[in-house]
């Protein structure tokens, strides 16, 4: 599995490897959370799993990030 963090959009970004899905697929998450949606992406290798999120989070999943390096 590889994970990146990645700006400008803010995303998290998921990397599968051996599983695949049916299609893509977009999900929109309610406006009260801190993902505003999901989007799931097929690849001949993976299934690439797209978290949109919104800076609040954004600014946690980075001072994690450091936490754990």
């Amino acid at each position: 599995c590889d994970i990146q963090l990645v700006e400008n959009p803010n995303r998290l970004v998921v990397d599968v490897p051996g599983i695949s899905a049916p299609r893509n697929k977009t999900l929109i998450i309610d406006n009260d959370s801190d993902i505003a949606s999901v989007r799931l992406g097929t690849h001949p290798d993976k299934l690439r799993v797209v978290l949109d999120i919104k800076q609040a989070l954004l600014q946690l999943l980075m001072q994690a990030k450091v936490v754990l390096n």
